[in-house]
Formats: structure tokens, C-alpha cells, sequence
């Protein structure tokens, strides 16, 4: 089917765009995977997890079902010191202590807050990243930028500190809305601009027939049922 299609050039994409960011030695450990399911095994294989993951992926919650979650809604208001103090509370009152392991799951607010919140805690506990859309994977989540907004100011308050892991994997996209999809191409473009105009050109071949499949998508919508 042409959605499984997507799915293994996606993952096609994202395994080239990893390469790029290698070269940039960006430092935490990248686990790509076309395959959801092998997020499950990721997490087995640690222990002392605690869960920050974003409130419209219920659906995810399962994967995590073993350790506590912490649910969040990720807007640009609530990315404060206020929430980070309120995630805080709730780790110490489910005994988070100096081993315990943040995972951020859901877009670059929650990957922000999360690891902003995972940096200080304790003076600092390791984290992960579970980014679910294109921005996040392929930007947000990449870095180690860390933060919350003060007051009028974006970003004011953070930390440049690396994830032990990130888990890309393109099935997340799937049910990501078209605007928030399109978020994220041009941070794609960008890096392939820097370090890979092969993939690059293919990117762009790629991501037009998308949009342009969209549209059309769109149009009908709109002209259904006229006369």
C-alpha cells in the first residue's frame, strides 16, 4: 500500500539524515526504526524509567505501561518553570532518585521540558527521547537543547545537555496533522543542504509530491457534494 510505502522511504530518509547529523558529532545514540514495536524492546532493556509523554498520545502509553507517566499538555504556554516545578513534585513523589531515567515522549515541547526537567533533577539524571513529529525528530530532540520559555521570551531558561538515546522512528508520522507534518521538512532540507545534496535533491522530489498529494486531498474535500 502506498502508506507502507511512505513508511520505508521515511525510513529511508531519516536513516540518511542520522548520517548527516553523525558527521556533526552530535553525540547521543540514535536508534532508527521503521518498526514501532521495537520501541517496546528499547524499553525493557532499561529499568527505573519515569515517562513524560505527551497527553494526545494515549495511544503510546502502552509501551510504558510498566513504569509511571507523568502526562503533559505541550503548548507554548505551558512551557514554563511552573510545569518543570510540577513534574519535579510529582518525580519526588513517585521516588525518583539520583538513578532514575527520564523518557520524553511526544514533540519538541515535550522533548524541551523533559530534558530541561531531566538536566537539573537531582543536579541531573539521564533522559531519552522519544520525538513524534518530523521537527522533533529531526531538529528538536537533536543537540541537547534543552529549555522553557520566561515570560515574552522563548527559550530563555535551558540547558545544553545530551540524551542518552533517541528513538526516530518514521510510523510515528503517520497520523501527524499536514501542517505539523510540513513543520519539519525544512530543518530536513537544511541538513541535507549542509551535508548531503544527493539525498538532498531526492528530499525535495519527495516532500513535493506529498504536499501536492495533499492538496488534491484538500480540493476534493472542499468540492464534495457540489453541483
Amino acid at each position: 500500500s502506498s502508506k507502507k510505502l511512505r513508511i520505508f522511504f521515511f525510513f529511508f530518509l531519516i536513516y540518511n539524515f542520522a548520517n548527516a547529523t553523525n558527521k556533526m558529532k552530535m553525540g547521543p545514540l540514535l536508534h532508527i526504526n521503521k518498526d514501532i514495536n521495537c520501541l517496546r524492546n528499547l524499553v525493557l532493556a532499561g529499568t527505573n524509567y519515569f515517562v513524560i509523554i505527551d497527553n494526545n498520545l494515549q495511544h503510546l502509553s502502552s509501551f510504558f505501561e510498566d513504569f509511571p507517566q507523568i502526562r503533559l499538555t505541550a503548548c507554548e504556554q505551558g512551557k514554563t518553570l511552573e510545569t518543570v516545578e510540577k513534574i519535579a513534585e510529582t518525580l519526588l513523589e513517585l521516588g525518583a532518585d539520583r538513578d532514575a531515567f527520564i523518557i520524553g515522549v511526544g514533540g519538541g515541547i515535550t522533548t524541551d521540558i523533559a530534558g530541561f526537567t531531566a538536566s537539573i533533577y537531582k543536579r541531573g539524571v539521564k533522559f531519552a527521547f522519544v520525538p513524534t513529529t518530523l521537527l522533533s525528530q529531526t531538529d528538536a530532540s537533536i543537540g541537547g537543547k534543552n529549555g522553557v520559555n520566561f515570560h515574552a521570551f522563548k527559550n530563555m531558561l535551558g540547558t545544553i545537555t545530551q540524551p542518552e538515546w533517541i528513538f526516530i522512528c518514521p510510523q510515528l508520522l503517520e497520523t501527524l496533522p499536514q501542517e505539523d507534518f510540513k513543520a519539519g521538512i525544512a530543518e530536513v532540507l537544511k541538513t541535507f543542504i549542509l551535508f548531503d545534496k544527493e539525498m538532498y535533491r531526492t528530499s525535495v522530489e519527495y516532500f513535493s509530491s506529498v504536499t501536492k498529494e495533499d492538496a488534491q486531498q484538500d480540493d476534493r474535500k472542499n468540492t464534495y457534494g457540489k453541483i
